[in-house]
């Protein structure tokens, strides 16, 4: 293990203890002012307020290194959500709240309550929608730079992108664990930790054709998969090493070669050999490595012996 990786290793560490720290203290003390009688509606916003102090310190931590454009993206993203949410709350709040201690002279057990469209709204809820959506916010960017630290490392060079593959990580396990016992399968376009392309692999395609990306619903957008990220979400389910092949090789090992037929059948069985030859013209197509062979399967065990995999798909399993 490298310097670096080591440095690496223990900050890591440090990271996840500190949120499994935070966790704790995040229940710990509601439900200690709960026991003491101290809980109200103000106390409780410490259930937001303490993870957002951690995650804030995590988040600005990991992007130190000039990740300017993902701090921008947090903050409009929150802000967004917390004006949204108290508007919301002042406009249609009296549809379906209720604060009866507004009505009383000194409020109750809240600290102020302020008008509203249909009635009052207490000042905590106004700090509710400040500090809730703030953490969750908070809680998915340190999820997303957790991945991107364990397999799409960044730089700061100009144009350098990274795609953030966690949710569809999380889609592969949840399939997966639906397996009680067979071999689930994924292929796609993609690339592995060693040679992740620099400006990403966003792409836009058309009618079969390929466009700028637009997000707006003219061309649908796709991406290269990090398929070793994949495959290690899927690893952490079933508990099985899972093969990782490229199409061209996962096929040639099944027998697809893409040869032309001999010659000779042209004149023995012409209708034979045009047929032979679409279907070895086919084959090509999806073992050229600059093409449809440059797909990458993933092929995961669930509940296998291991003997089994080798028994069934041998060349696959050892082209991995």
């Amino acid at each position: 293990m490298t310097t670096n990786s080591r440095r690496e290793a223990i900050r890591s560490f440090w990271l996840e203890l500190g949120w499994l720290v935070t966790l704790v203290i995040t229940f710990a003390i509601p439900l200690g002012l709960d026991a003491v009688g101290a809980l109200t509606y103000f106390t409780s916003l410490l259930f937001w307020l303490i993870p957002i102090v951690y995650l804030s310190w995590t988040f600005m931590t990991v992007t130190a290194a000039g990740q300017g454009r993902r701090r921008k993206a947090l903050l409009i993203s929150a802000l967004t959500i917390v004006v949204l949410g108290v508007v919301l709350d002042f406009l249609l709040g009296f549809k379906t709240l209720r604060f009866p201690d507004c009505a009383k002279p000194d409020w109750g057990n809240y600290l102020l309550c302020l008008p509203a469209v249909g009635g009052t709204i207490p000042v905590e809820e106004i700090l509710f929608y400040a500090l809730g959506p703030v953490a969750m916010t908070l809680a998915y960017a340190c999820a997303d730079e957790k991945w991107l630290r364990a397999w799409w490392p960044t730089t700061t060079d100009a144009g350098a992108r990274a795609e953030i593959g966690r949710t569809r990580d999380e889609a592969w396990a949840a399939a997966v664990s639906t397996v009680e016992r067979g071999l689930a399968v994924a292929v796609d376009y993609g690339h592995l930790r060693g040679a992740r392309p620099p400006l990403g692999t966003f792409a836009g395609y058309r009618d079969g054709r390929r466009v700028d990306p637009v997000p707006d619903g003219s061309c649908d957008v796709s991406a290269y998969v990090a398929m070793d990220a994949v495959a290690a979400a899927g690893e952490a389910v079933a508990r099985a090493e899972p093969a990782l092949v490229s199409q061209r090789a996962a096929l040639r090992a099944l027998g697809v070669d893409g040869r032309r037929p001999p010659l000779n059948l042209a004149g023995e069985d012409p209708t034979g050999y045009v047929r032979a030859l679409a279907t070895a013209s086919a084959a090509a197509e999806l073992i050229d490595p600059d093409g449809l062979g440059g797909h990458l399967w993933l092929l995961q065990p669930v509940g296998l012996d291991p003997a089994v995999c080798q028994l069934v798909i041998p060349e696959v399993f050892s082209a991995a």
